[in-house]
């Protein structure tokens, strides 16, 4: 929670976030950040459903021969509870396309 910064430094506030930590042994392969639910709102967060980040970085740890992909996003709130919905599978799916297309990227990018 708090403000935010763009990249001019512009800064917004906002209650809602991610945040994603690798180890400094471990080197990044890849990494994407973005939204599978809704956009940036630039006026705040508005009323539900809020956007929902999703990040995801591909680690390589010295030895291995292969990266691994760590990823997490928020899921969408429903007050009906947590079943499936035609938003949450969307957001799944939109999550889904993300993971495969960063498999593909060879070094750091966003």
């Amino acid at each position: 929670m708090g403000p935010l910064s763009d990249t001019v430094g512009k800064t917004y506030q906002s209650q809602h976030g991610l945040g994603q930590w690798v180890a400094p042994h471990l080197d990044i392969w890849s990494q994407h950040d973005g939204f599978v639910h809704g956009a940036f709102r630039t006026d705040g967060w508005g009323i539900d459903p809020v956007p929902r980040g999703f990040q995801a970085v591909r680690i390589i740890q010295n030895g291995r021969a292969r990266p691994l992909t760590v990823a997490h996003f928020h899921g969408l709130r429903d007050v009906g509870g947590k079943g499936d919905t035609p938003a949450r599978a969307d957001q799944a799916m939109r999550a889904l396309t993300v993971l495969s297309k960063l498999r593909h990227l060879k070094t750091t990018s966003s």
